[in-house]
């Protein structure tokens, strides 16, 4: 088969198309040819280990199909957050003559093959009846399906190594044995100054002084932004080129796992070598100009026990800010048992991310306080992605509190959150807000943390503006005089739509009299937007009367659609 990548001159296009879908936002697309889209595209893990068998309804009049694959973890997102968007590097097409398909009840399929086991992807069909060569238009030659145009699958872990493409090896005869392998040859040790031993282009960090550093060079090509003496002796005896290879260095990766409990005693205290007179671990990039903008690794690996108290500092963080258009990457970081408190714009791992900048697959746990946009891994995430990440954190603050995020503004997807959050007003489960920009979503994503505040207080979401999908929260969810739901407080505008989701969470309204803006209901308080296939078991109780409801607590004009609450209303 032959595998082909989208054209440049097509990415911008492509990449608008697969964050639609991403979403939850696609709309149906006219056929682009005589060829009508593909229907019913059905997912479901194949016989051998990275195999995924992809399978859709025939199409008569198709003379090729182009199906389509991206790994979501790794692919797609650093794509996402290259400084020139090169989607070549992103999507895999593989074009095939529809001739050659079995159908069988109407359906055909097709094996992907090796594809990284336990890691989501997202896959697709095309269809063309004038496919002539494999450098046409996808937007041209071939038919997108319809809504969803995408659909995402894990796939299935089963250990081993995949099977490897090739001609398969003969067996040797059996009047001669087969030859021995030559013994592979000692590994030349690294040269000194090299911290890039596996020439991957990112700089290794195995210490803490080596993480402190990278504030020195926060575009990680391996060269201090301005004179220090800090940076050389964080990396002594450092080659020229710090080892990497000849395109460079391009971000840094752990390679040991790190403690700020430096003299482990089992508490931060001021004999740790990053005590700084109680005020703790100065966060990496305060403001835009000097936010991190490359990539960092972590490589599953751990960071133990950071500690900060700056309650007079906002954007606080291990990282306290991503430099907007910087492309920064912060992919499978582990943070164990922190303890951060801040300003405004405060969480475990990152403060404040900015446009391009991607969070995926990384985690935090321990406790986080500050004020305004507080989240238990990000305060505000204003980036292109946040996914596969979690947080198990309590988590407190005033306004725009949230379990995993204080404010999203992005794309937050296959996230979850499990700690306590309190606060005064938008307070969530996973997220205190979520709205503003055009492609701020949250899908699959869950919340299993009590939550309380005073108003805006939801089990997932406080104040929901845009997209929730697939979504569900189970914490207890309580306030005191205003709107609060079991899985968002308030849902409010025309693009505020909740669909297939689930609230299980008990929600409790404590103020005994009328308030103007109170609304209790097991899945929203207060809706002027849209709920569609969505559902609430929790029960739902105030010392009041007033605006009360198993679904919905006051439905201001707001579409309800297939939704239904089976939790016990009581005014008490």
């Amino acid at each position: 088969m032959n595998s082909v990548k989208f054209l440049t001159s097509f990415a911008y296009v492509a990449s608008a198309l697969l964050l639609i879908a991403i979403v939850g936002c696609a709309t149906p697309v006219r056929a682009q040819n005589d060829a009508p889209p593909v229907t019913d595209i059905e997912l479901r893990d194949g016989p051998n280990p990275g195999e995924v068998i992809i399978s859709w309804n025939a199409v008569p009049e198709a003379t090729h199909y182009r199906i389509g694959y991206v790994n979501m973890e790794t692919d797609y997102w650093r794509a996402k957050a290259s400084v020139t968007e090169d989607w070549l590097e992103a999507f895999v097409y593989v074009d095939v003559d529809a001739r050659n398909f079995t159908v069988s009840g109407g359906r055909t399929e097709y094996t992907v093959p090796r594809l990284a086991q336990g890691v989501l992807h997202a896959f697709t069909v095309l269809t063309s009846n004038s496919f002539s060569n494999t450098t046409q238009s996808v937007t041209g030659a071939f038919s997108w399906p319809s809504d969803p145009r995408w659909e995402r699958h894990t796939v299935a872990d089963r250990g081993g190594a995949c099977p490897t493409a090739g001609t398969p090896q003969p067996t040797p005869s059996p009047t001669r044995p087969a030859p021995t392998p030559t013994p592979s040859p000692t590994p030349t040790p690294q040269p000194r100054g090299d911290y890039d031993a596996d020439n991957d282009g990112l700089i290794e960090i195995t210490n803490l002084a080596q993480l402190d550093a990278i504030r020195y060079d926060i575009d990680g090509n391996g060269q201090a932004d301005f004179p220090t003496s800090r940076y050389p002796a964080a990396f002594p005896d450092a080659r020229s080129d710090m080892g990497c290879p000849s395109s460079g260095c391009a971000g840094y990766e752990l390679a040991a796992d790190l403690n700020f409990d430096t003299n482990r005693n089992g508490r931060i205290d001021s004999g740790d070598a990053y005590w700084n007179d109680g005020k703790g671990w100065s966060p990496i990039g305060s403001n835009n100009d000097n936010g991190l903008k490359t990539t960092f690794e972590g490589n599953d690996r751990t960071i133990a026990n950071l500690y900060i108290n700056r309650g007079d500092t906002d954007n606080i963080g291990l990282f306290g800010s991503t430099r907007a258009g910087g492309s920064a990457l912060i992919r499978h970081v582990k943070m164990v048992g922190v303890d951060v408190t801040g300003g405004n714009r405060v969480g475990g791992l990152v403060g404040i991310i900015r446009y391009r900048a991607i969070i995926v697959g990384s985690s935090a746990t321990g406790q986080v306080s500050g004020k305004d946009e507080v989240g238990g891994l990000v305060g505000f995430g204003g980036g292109s992605g946040i996914t596969l990440s979690s947080a198990a954190v309590t988590v407190s603050g005033k306004d725009e509190v949230g379990g995993l995020v204080g404010s999203n503004l992005t794309t937050t997807a296959s996230s979850s959150a499990t700690g306590a959050v309190s606060g005064n007003n938008y307070v969530g489960g996973l997220a205190g807000s979520s709205s503003f920009f055009s492609e701020t979503s949250i899908r699959d994503s869950h919340a299993t943390g009590a939550v309380s505040g005073s108003d805006h207080v939801g089990g997932l979401v406080g104040e929901n503006r845009k997209s929730i999908t697939d979504s569900s929260a189970t914490g207890a969810v309580s306030t005191g005089t205003g709107r609060v739901g079991g899985l968002v407080g308030s849902n409010v505008g025309a693009d505020a739509v909740i669909e297939r989701s689930l609230a299980e969470g008990n929600v409790t309204r404590t103020y005994s009299q009328t308030y103007t803006h109170a609304a209790a209901g097991g899945l929203v308080g207060y809706n002027a937007g849209a709920i569609r296939d969505s559902n609430a078991t929790g029960n739902v109780t105030a010392l009041s009367n007033y605006r009360l409801g198993a679904l919905v607590g006051h439905n201001d004009g707001g579409e309800i659609t297939n939704s239904y609450g089976t939790g016990t209303v009581t005014a008490r």
